[in-house]
């Protein structure tokens, strides 16, 4: 009997450690959590709460399907294997609002309230998923998945010796005969994603959370088992003299992600990680940019972009935050585009007027991902002669777009580029431009508006787009109609979210079901957050740095803003991790994802995400579409 039962919740275990908020606790505490479960089974049709009833049970779903229905009769949300159910009646106290009704056959954990209450006091990770809504959730899910935030300025050299990035944190180390569960125990009191094993002052091995995941609970083995048996045995160590980059080297060479640190005298100093050094250096995509600019022809800017798939899936693998990973892509690609501009003018001669030459879209907002065709043009000095100056600036726009395209920045499909006469026009042509989308927001207008809206320039003084950006701010701010019109624009791309919170997925030329996360994700939110920084006259261009300045002006609600803000991180994350992927297996990126290649974790919180920006969107529907009636 006591084999089964331990049978029975190594599976309870594997189960639950498949889905949040029970895979963030520690093995310990799952181990208690687990053993406190009972087992129900409903039928089809059967009640598993009542409104105004009294709950005293947490339910996760094991498998079936269950139905909330607001009130006991309106059908509100469906709930399926590795949801939970019922806690909010048991953080009011027990009573319920809402009826349950098993939809299947349906087997339920069920966790009593004492013991739900007990480890909503312990554990932090429980208690956020517990306590808040979607928007919480997904921010939890966020600093669970993904580094802190860096800016360039902060990048180390990758020369700096590893003494300047271990830091002076006390050593944890461990004796090989400590148990599996109490060394997890001690890495989560610590903080720690590694310990030291030693016997004395003999460093026998290092043990890893992915130690742990592939080796102890991947294999079934009991929490009771030696670290000495799932331990990295007799690691590589190298001394805190040694650069950074020569450490990240060694680590590629043997393919692991940490090494022990020793000081001159052999004894131990710390531990580094691949993530660590790449966080601090940067180094695929910051030497990219940096061999971008110092190329000396065309063919070596087309050969030092080459790499940039695979310096992005190292970026994406060392867990920086998407932010920060499409920073550095854009950098690549502006570096690409302002180096080209250069050898053009080597080429060419120095240009005989002053001029911008400007990017839209992804680029301009800085935050391009793995895939990007060309979206440019010149804003030229209204001393501009087409008879004198015309021939060059064609030349020019020809020399840099042909070899962008020969670089992977394939020419654009619709002809946005400085090669087109349309987009290659003096400062005052450009300001007429754009005072006709504004005064007269038709339909092809409106669709210019999600490109040419986002313009930064990449090469030149920057003074002739500054002076644009500040005649469309005030052109725009405060016009209703057109605003409207920039509103229904940002309503078109619906989040892919039906009633009852599933994913609503298109098929691809395979028939396989995918999910579209640039166009039903990321162009909602930059809808949104562009037509709110038009609105309130902010001038600058990116997502993110449009709804940091709404943030710091306190020109719309603080939550809304920072729920944007993380649901852009998470559907950009997902995206850059399965371009990553395609990238490493030389697949051609795309922005399509296949929803069985998503982990549950991804699904759910992407539910959470498109919740967001659902919300968003019916909020500027109610606050501009009215100048539409």
């Amino acid at each position: 009997m006591q084999a089964m039962k331990e049978i029975e919740e190594l599976e309870i275990a594997d189960f639950l450690s498949g889905y949040p908020p029970f895979d963030a606790l520690p093995p310990a505490a799952l181990s208690d959590f687990i053993a406190a479960i009972s087992v129900r089974y409903a039928r089809r049709g059967t009640e598993i709460l009542s409104a105004g009833s009294h709950n005293d049970t947490l339910f996760v779903v094991r498998s079936g399907a269950v139905e909330l229905f607001v009130g006991g009769t309106d059908l509100a949300h469906r709930f399926s294997a590795g949801n939970c159910f019922a806690y909010p009646s048991l953080l009011r106290g027990g009573k319920t609002r809402h009826s349950v009704k098993a939809l299947e056959d349906t087997l339920l954990y069920c966790v009593p309230a004492a013991l739900f209450h007990d480890f909503f006091a312990k554990y932090e990770a429980f208690r956020l998923y517990f306590s808040t809504e979607e928007a919480e959730r997904l921010r939890v899910a966020i600093s669970a998945r993904s580094s802190e935030d860096i800016s360039v300025g902060a990048l180390q050299s990758a020369g700096t010796p590893l003494a300047n990035i271990i830091g002076t944190r006390p050593l944890v180390t461990a004796a090989p005969s400590l148990s599996c569960g109490q060394a997890a125990a001690m890495m989560a009191e610590e903080d720690v994603s590694t310990l030291l094993i030693k016997d004395g002052a003999a460093l026998l091995g290092i043990l890893t959370d992915k130690d742990l995941r592939r080796r102890l609970l991947a294999c079934n083995l009991p929490y009771d088992t030696p670290v000495a048996a799932v331990m990295t045995p007799n690691p590589i160590t190298v001394p805190d003299s040694a650069a950074g980059f020569d450490a990240l080297l060694l680590m590629m060479r043997h393919n692991f992600s940490h090494l022990p640190v020793t000081g001159a005298d052999g004894a131990l100093r710390g531990i580094v990680s691949a993530r660590d050094l790449l966080k601090r250096m940067s180094l695929h995509a910051l030497h990219l940019a940096q061999d971008v600019a110092k190329a000396a022809t065309p063919e070596e800017v087309v050969a030092a972009v080459q790499p940039l798939g695979q310096s992005m899936a190292a970026l994406v693998e060392a867990d920086l935050t998407a932010h920060v990973i499409s920073q550095f892509v854009s950098s690549v690609a502006e570096a690409a585009h302002r180096r080209l501009a250069e050898l053009g003018e080597e080429a060419l001669g120095p240009p005989p007027i002053d001029y911008d030459f400007v990017v839209f879209g992804s680029l301009a907002r800085r935050d391009q991902s793995g895939v990007s065709d060309q979206d440019n043009g010149f804003i030229l000095d209204d001393s501009y002669d087409p008879a004198v100056h015309g021939d060059y600036f064609k030349a020019l726009a020809r020399y840099v777009s042909d070899h962008l395209n020969a670089a992977g920045y394939v020419y654009c499909n619709g002809n946005i580029m400085a090669t087109n006469d349309s987009w290659r026009q003096t400062l005052s042509d450009w300001m007429d431009t754009f005072d006709g989308w504004i005064s007269s927001p038709e339909p092809k207008a409106v669709m210019h508006t999600s490109i040419f809206f986002d313009m930064r320039a990449v090469k030149g003084s920057g003074a002739l787009i500054a002076q644009l950006r500040d005649r469309v701010s005030a052109a725009a701010k405060g016009n209703t109609v057109f605003l409207a019109h920039l509103a229904g624009n940002a309503l078109s791309s619906k989040p892919p979210l039906g009633f009852f919170r599933q994913l609503v997925v298109e098929k691809d030329e395979t028939g396989d079901e995918t999910l579209n996360l640039k166009r039903r994700g990321i162009m909602p939110i930059t809808d949104i957050a562009r037509l709110q920084a038009l609105a309130h006259g902010i001038t600058e261009v990116g997502t993110r740095a449009r709804l940091s300045a709404l943030l710091a002006a306190g020109l719309l609600n603080d939550e809304d803003l920072r729920d944007l803000m993380d649901a852009q991180e998470f559907i950009a994350m997902t995206r850059l991790r399965h371009q990553a992927e395609q990238a490493k297996t030389g697949i051609p990126i795309d922005n399509l994802v296949h929803i069985e290649r998503l982990s549950r974790f991804e699904r759910d919180h992407l539910k959470d995400a498109f919740g967001i920006i659902r919300r968003a969107q019916s909020a500027i529907s109610m606050s501009y579409m009215g100048a539409m009636l």
